[in-house]
């Protein structure tokens, strides 16, 4: 009795050790994953613009459901970090801007949080907006909307440039890919997909939860993307909504298991395309 207890308890032993030797092993070929999510516009800051706390939410449960880790298995990704409120900045998106830390060192990034149009505040380009200017206590007023520290343009997006990890960026924001910019597709120099929205949109957690549980399940990125805004930001927002999705024929299919080489920047020979998706 003693021998046999002895054997499975040796045979646990080593079934753990191989789970957990396998488990490490297939971690290191899970993507990285980033996010930036400034909620608390009026709360903490200065913001004209309204309170996004559910942009926290949003990406809180995104990263759960992507990220998970199962007991047998191996995550698909693994966070590296996420930014929320005080502490998101706009070098959190800006390419070449932070030595670590940044949508630079991640292969799929997320934002969460208000978009302002081209010509709001008298801005060139559309922008991702914060409260916020690159600092955990210093915010901007009703006055100074437009400031440079607190708005990450279409024109200063260059995303997954050569040294890079970005691959994939997903925008749950309003006008950040409205057409009316010359610039809004720019944002394509080496990343395979970039998602967003052209119009205002609606911020629904349950979209971020939804979208974060279909790519880990293994659904084509666009795919999910496409069908999350159709569940959640329908019926939202008077005029409809539209979502987008840019990508090249290499990468229309993409799962966050896909390759995640580089394309070649856009104008160049390589085509790009734009679905547009209205949702009534």
């Amino acid at each position: 009795m003693k021998e046999r207890i002895f054997k499975m308890k040796k045979l646990c032993c080593l079934i753990m050790i191989c789970i957990m030797v396998c488990t490490t092993a297939d971690v290191y070929g899970a993507i990285t994953v980033g996010g930036s999510a400034p909620g608390k516009y009026q709360e903490n800051g200065n913001c004209s613009y309204g309170d996004r706390n559910s942009a926290v939410i949003f990406v809180e449960e995104f990263m759960d459901e992507i990220t998970y880790d199962p007991w047998f298995g191996s995550p698909v990704a693994n966070k590296k970090f996420l930014y929320k409120n005080d502490w998101a900045w706009e070098v959190d998106m800006k390419p070449g801007a932070q030595s670590n830390d940044s949508i630079d060192d991640v292969n799929f990034m997320i934002y969460c949080g208000h978009g302002l149009a081209k010509g709001k505040h008298g801005l060139s380009n559309n922008s991702l907006h914060y409260y916020t200017c690159n600092s955990s206590t210093s915010f901007h007023n009703s006055s100074t909307e437009s400031i440079g520290s607190s708005n990450l343009t279409t024109a200063e997006a260059r995303w997954g440039k050569a040294g890079t990890q970005t691959r994939w960026v997903a925008l749950f924001t309003c006008n950040f890919l409205n057409s009316n910019d010359s610039q809004w597709c720019m944002m394509m120099q080496g990343i395979r997909v970039c998602m967003g929205f052209g119009t205002t949109m609606w911020i629904d957690s349950r979209e971020g939860e939804m979208f974060g549980e279909d790519l880990y399940d293994g659904e084509k990125i666009i795919d999910a993307f496409l069908d999350g805004a159709s569940t959640y930001q329908s019926g939202k927002i008077t005029g409809g909504v539209e979502a987008k999705a840019i990508y090249t024929s290499a990468t229309r299919n993409d799962t966050i298991e896909s390759s995640t080489a580089r394309q070649t920047p856009i104008g160049g020979d390589t085509t790009y395309y734009v679905i547009t998706r209205y949702i009534p």
